[in-house]
């Protein structure tokens, strides 16, 4: 049993007990941090966390070509930033939020840091080899999938 929080445990034997949606709610909300075992909300800005976006990637065999798409949704163009280091590329920014004061109810959408470190073609020197698009939220990377 839980030294810290023994209730926590008796609390949920009654929650199985009632079948009380509320109190469930209640204890599910507690043990992901975002309230307090009381129910009070705790921090309604909580620290940012690094997000992964998705990344497909496809190769054209015919045209020698990779196209890595990366799924951003919400964030413009001059939002994400480029680095290439050997034969890594990196796709980072920052998602976030739109509204002003007031606490979320619901929170499902992810805000904060946006980083993804990407495996290409060695030999690409420049950001300049790669051709970068922007369209509904998808960044598309096309480069050579080998250098001559």
């Amino acid at each position: 049993m839980d030294q810290e929080h023994p209730n926590f445990w008796a609390s949920l034997v009654s929650v199985c007990e009632r079948q009380s949606f509320r109190d469930l709610v209640h204890l599910v909300s507690y043990a992901m941090g975002t309230r307090d075992f009381d129910g009070n909300l705790l921090d309604p800005h909580p620290p940012a966390v690094v997000i992964l976006p998705p990344v497909d990637r496809h190769e054209d065999v015919e045209n020698n070509q990779v196209t890595l798409r990366v799924e951003l949704p919400g964030i413009r163009r001059d939002g994400v930033n480029l680095a290439l280091l050997g034969d890594e590329l990196t796709v980072s920014g920052t998602k976030v939020t739109v509204f002003g004061h007031g606490v979320f109810v619901q929170r499902e959408r992810r805000y904060g840091r946006f980083t993804r470190t990407l495996k290409i073609t060695p030999g690409i020197s420049s950001l300049s080899d790669i051709t970068v698009s922007m369209e509904d939220g998808v960044l598309a990377l096309t480069f050579p999938k080998t250098i001559a």
